[in-house]
């Protein structure tokens, strides 16, 4: 049994090579391949957090794996982790474990990874402006992943507070090499080409009419009903892609909310992003439509990941 700590899997995993991994995620998921049913989600009301438990298994294949991911909010203010996570691969012919990993970095990495997929399959390929919402882990990963793919020239900070954006962009200036600016206010959002929401907001960050025409939009935060990052206007008046259409169904309050004020109906969600990657559904659009990638996250992302760690460590033994 081995154990791939964060360091390791940086260095395994780069996220030019999670972004490839991701066509076989959600091809996997929309071609109903994967046996990965939704994830446990237990309350833990007294900190207003969650513990989910999100297990995958290619029948056939040689592993099976669990992630346990505690998502604690007020941990920010404790200087603590939000989220602190272990992933544990077992073999699918005995039931033994072979690896545990670091839950946290790969839920980092293949969130970032699922936004790249998703803005190479959808953004203007000429896209140069990001916005992002959030100064955690997950929009570190989301700006990694989309300046991946997309020739990223500039990056807009949006943060609880300005001082919040400043620091965050002071601090990762050095490890990018776009123009990181936290000084923004929604009047620079319009300027955006490519826009990811990372936070835990409950009610819209912005509306339809400060989003550029033709612009796309990774929302990759409320993974529960109650929390909403996108505006219902602007889901309506949106071409939507999901990541995988049940789960989307139950937990994400970006559609859940729209949905049952009848604002919209399921026919709205254009398809899953595994059908994009088979080409299974055509996404035409004007120039000036929004497209919205909307993810709560899958299993099935983790074990596509961890197998290829564990695969990949093996042979560097």
């Amino acid at each position: 049994m081995i154990h791939l700590d964060a360091q390791e899997i940086t260095e395994l995993l780069p996220m030019r090579r999670a972004v490839d991994l991701m066509r076989d995620a959600f091809r996997l998921i929309s071609s109903g391949e994967a046996v990965s049913p939704v994830r446990l989600n237990l309350p833990i009301e007294k900190e207003n957090a969650n513990s989910l438990l999100m297990p995958c298994y290619i029948p056939g294949g040689d592993y099976f794996g669990i992630k346990t991911a505690n998502v604690f909010p007020g941990n920010r203010s404790r200087g603590l982790p939000v989220i602190n996570s272990q992933y544990h691969l077992y073999s699918a012919e005995t039931g033994l474990l072979l690896a545990t990993m670091d839950g946290a970095l790969l839920t980092k990495l293949r969130t970032g990874a699922a936004s790249g997929l998703a803005t190479e399959l959808l953004a203007d390929k000429n896209a140069s402006i990001l916005a992002v919402f959030g100064t955690g882990v997950q929009a570190e990963s989301q700006i990694e992943a989309v300046c991946c793919v997309r020739p990223i020239e500039e990056v807009l900070v949006f943060g609880r507070s300005p001082s919040a954006s400043e620091e965050f962009a002071k601090r990762i200036s050095g490890s990018v090499g776009q123009l990181v600016r936290g000084d923004v206010t929604l009047e620079d959002l319009r300027r955006a080409d490519v826009i990811c929401t990372a936070t835990n907001s409950t009610e819209a960050l912005f509306q339809i009419g400060d989003v550029k025409p033709g612009a796309h939009i990774n929302a990759i935060g409320a993974y529960r009903p109650e929390m909403c990052e996108i505006s219902a206007e602007l889901i309506g008046g949106c071409r939507l892609i999901v990541d995988e259409l049940e789960a989307a169904l139950e937990e994400a309050g970006d559609i859940i909310q729209p949905l049952s004020s009848g604002l919209i109906t399921e026919d709205h969600i254009a398809g899953e992003l595994g059908d994009l990657v088979d080409v299974k559904v055509d996404v035409p659009r004007s120039s000036d439509e929004v497209t919205v990638f909307k993810s709560v996250g899958s299993a099935v992302q983790d074990f596509v990941c961890a197998r290829d760690l564990f695969e990949r460590a093996g042979r560097k033994e």
